[in-house]
């Protein structure tokens, strides 16, 4: 008896890969440092993607090479940085955009702290630094309202002054160090917007705290 003609076993596609890109992040104060040193770091820990770079204060919320960066990765890839601070200047600015890095599924390396989000022990240390962060906070608050209650028992202004002593300019810097608003730094000492902006252009304290966070752009 004849066999029956065997029927073709029907084979899926092989499932499409996702590749996950490994960027980096440098960043340098003035023009007057170079970025030499970070690259080749980052080129030797492997980072075979692009490159995001900033030549300014890590105290700025208007980076445009950070702001590429968030704008460009996506879940599943790998940020790395010489040192976390090279993401900002202030603990609770730092803790702020790991955060926002990891909400997105998007792996942070620091090289010279050895945190790596991917893994539990990298986690552990972050929260801790965002602990840190909590704790700082809650000192400048409460220097603040300890300030504030010293000058109403003393009968002094506590409303909105025409202007700030050198020692409050100097509270404020620590306060927006610590990634307070601006709108809450001025309301904690009774001034407006404008006005803090003109004691730090003035004094040279905190000379772009007035900058404004950029719009992202579109995802690559």
């Amino acid at each position: 008896m004849p066999s029956r003609p065997r029927r073709p076993v029907a084979t899926e596609p092989p499932a499409a890969q996702v590749s996950h890109a490994v960027l980096g992040y440098a960043r340098v104060s003035t023009g007057h440092q170079v970025l030499d040193q970070q690259l080749d770091a980052l080129a030797a820990a492997g980072v075979s993607g692009r490159v995001f770079t900033d030549t300014m204060s890590g105290m700025r919320d208007d980076r445009p090479g950070l702001a590429e960066l968030m704008a460009y990765a996506r879940a599943g890839d790998t940020v790395t940085v010489v040192a976390l601070d090279r993401l900002g200047r202030s603990l609770s600015g730092i803790v702020q955009t790991v955060k926002t890095l990891g909400e997105r599924g998007i792996v942070l390396r620091s090289l010279r702290e050895g945190v790596d989000t991917s893994t539990s022990t990298g986690r552990m240390v972050l929260g801790i630094f965002a602990s840190l962060a909590d704790y700082e906070r809650t000192l400048i608050a409460e220097r603040a309202a300890a300030a504030r209650e010293a000058a109403r028992i003393r009968g002094r202004q506590v409303g909105r002054p025409s202007a700030l002593t050198a020692e409050q300019v100097a509270m404020t810097v620590r306060m927006r160090s610590a990634g307070e608003s601006v709108g809450d730094i001025g309301r904690t000492f009774g001034v407006g917007r404008s006005t803090l902006y003109r004691l730090w252009s003035n004094t040279g304290e905190l000379p772009d705290a007035a900058m404004i966070r950029p719009d992202r752009g579109a995802h690559r």
